[in-house]
């Protein structure tokens, strides 16, 4: 099995209530270095209409697909896979 690096990127958004909303996304990359586009490309999945902001993004390391997930099935809604010519996954 292929090492991919994990992040946790987590983004906030203020609603017409003047509530906030905090999304939480995982992601991986094939190089150990998250860029702008990927961001982009999370935060696009996270909120479409562009209004959220990055708060925080973290590196879980290294590891295989099954490392990550300990075997159980996530939902593809808040799981963005990045890498291989930077495909979407769920898509």
């Amino acid at each position: 099995m292929k090492n991919h690096h994990y992040y946790c990127l987590v983004f906030l958004k203020q609603n017409n209530n003047f509530s906030f909303h905090m999304s939480e996304f995982f992601c991986w990359t094939d190089k150990p270095k998250m860029t702008i586009d990927i961001i982009s490309k999370v935060r696009n999945k996270a909120d479409p209409a562009g209004d959220s902001i990055l708060l925080s993004c973290s590196y879980l390391g290294e590891m295989t697909d099954e490392e990550f997930t300990g075997g159980r099935q996530f939902e593809k809604d808040w799981f963005v896979c990045i890498g291989e010519g930077q495909r979407m996954g769920g898509e």
